[in-house]
C-alpha cells in the first residue's frame, strides 16, 4: 500500500471507482427511478418525482465527473490524506497491520476472487498472445525493437557477450543438475517408445554424416591394414 501511495496509484484506483459509480448510475437509471417511485408517498404526482429524480441523478453524476476531472478537487485531497494516514497507522500499529493482512488473506482466498483472478490472467494472456502475434500491434513493434537493440548491443560488446554466454551456460547446468532425474526419465521414456527401425532412422538423421565418416575411415584403415599384413607375409616368406 505504501508503494502504491508513493506512486500515486491510489488516485488511479479512485478514478476507477468514480468511473464505475457513474456507469452504475447511468445503466441503472430506470431501476433507481422505480425505487424512488416505490418509496414516494402516493399523493406525490409522478411529474414531481420525475423532477426530483432528474435533479438528484444529475447532481450525483456531475459531482462524480467533477471529482474525476479535477486532480486538485477537495475530495481527492481528503482521500489522499486518509489513505496516507492509513499507511502510517499500518506502519505503527502491529495489531492493525495484522488485521489488514488477515483481511487480505481472506479476500484472496475467497473462491470468487480466485475465479476472477484466473479469468483475468487467462484474458490477459490471450490478449498478450494475440498482440504479440499481430505484427501491426504496438506491443509487437516494441518487442521487435527491444530484440533488435539487444542483438546490436551484444554484437558491439564482447564483454557483455561473454557474460551472457557464461550466464546461459551456468543456468543450463543448474537446471540440468536440479532436474536431472526428470530429464533422464523424459529421455528414457521417449527412447523406450521407439522401435528398432525408428531408433536407427533418428540416429542416422542426427549423426548420419559422422557415421558415414567413421564407415569410410574404417574401410580405408581396414584396407590399408590388410594390405600391410599381406605385404609383410610376402616379404617374410
Amino acid at each position: 500500500l505504501e508503494v502504491a501511495v508513493a506512486g500515486g496509484h491510489h488516485q488511479a484506483a479512485l478514478d476507477a471507482v468514480l468511473a464505475g459509480s457513474a456507469g452504475l448510475l447511468e445503466h441503472n437509471q430506470a431501476e433507481l427511478r422505480a425505487r424512488l417511485d416505490s418509496q414516494s408517498p402516493w399523493w406525490v404526482p409522478d411529474a414531481v418525482d420525475d423532477r426530483i429524480f432528474a435533479k438528484v441523478h444529475a447532481g450525483v453524476t456531475n459531482f462524480l465527473a467533477e471529482v474525476g476531472e479535477d486532480p486538485d478537487h477537495h475530495v481527492r485531497r481528503q482521500f489522499d490524506e486518509r489513505v496516507r494516514a492509513l499507511v502510517e497507522d499500518l506502519r505503527r500499529s502491529p495489531e492493525l497491520s495484522a488485521k489488514a493482512e488477515e483481511l487480505k488473506a481472506q479476500v484472496l482466498d475467497h473462491p470468487s476472487v480466485q475465479a476472477w483472478a484466473a479469468t483475468l490472467w487467462s484474458d490477459a494472456r490471450h490478449a498478450l498472445v494475440e498482440a504479440t502475434a499481430d505484427e501491426t500491434s504496438e506491443l509487437h513493434r516494441h518487442l521487435e525493437a527491444a530484440v533488435v537493440r539487444l542483438g546490436e548491443t551484444l554484437a558491439a560488446d564482447a564483454d557483455l557477450r561473454r557474460k551472457v554466454d557464461a550466464w546461459v551456460e551456468q543456468t543450463v547446468v543448474d537446471l540440468l543438475h536440479q532436474y536431472r532425474a526428470e530429464v533422464a526419465d523424459l529421455v528414457a521414456g521417449t527412447v523406450s517408445r521407439w522401435d528398432a527401425t525408428d531408433a536407427s532412422r533418428r540416429i542416422e538423421l542426427q549423426v548420419g554424416r559422422d557415421l558415414q565418416y567413421i564407415r569410410i575411415n574404417g574401410t580405408v584403415v581396414g584396407g590399408l591394414a590388410g594390405l600391410a599384413l599381406h605385404a609383410i607375409g610376402e616379404l617374410a616368406f
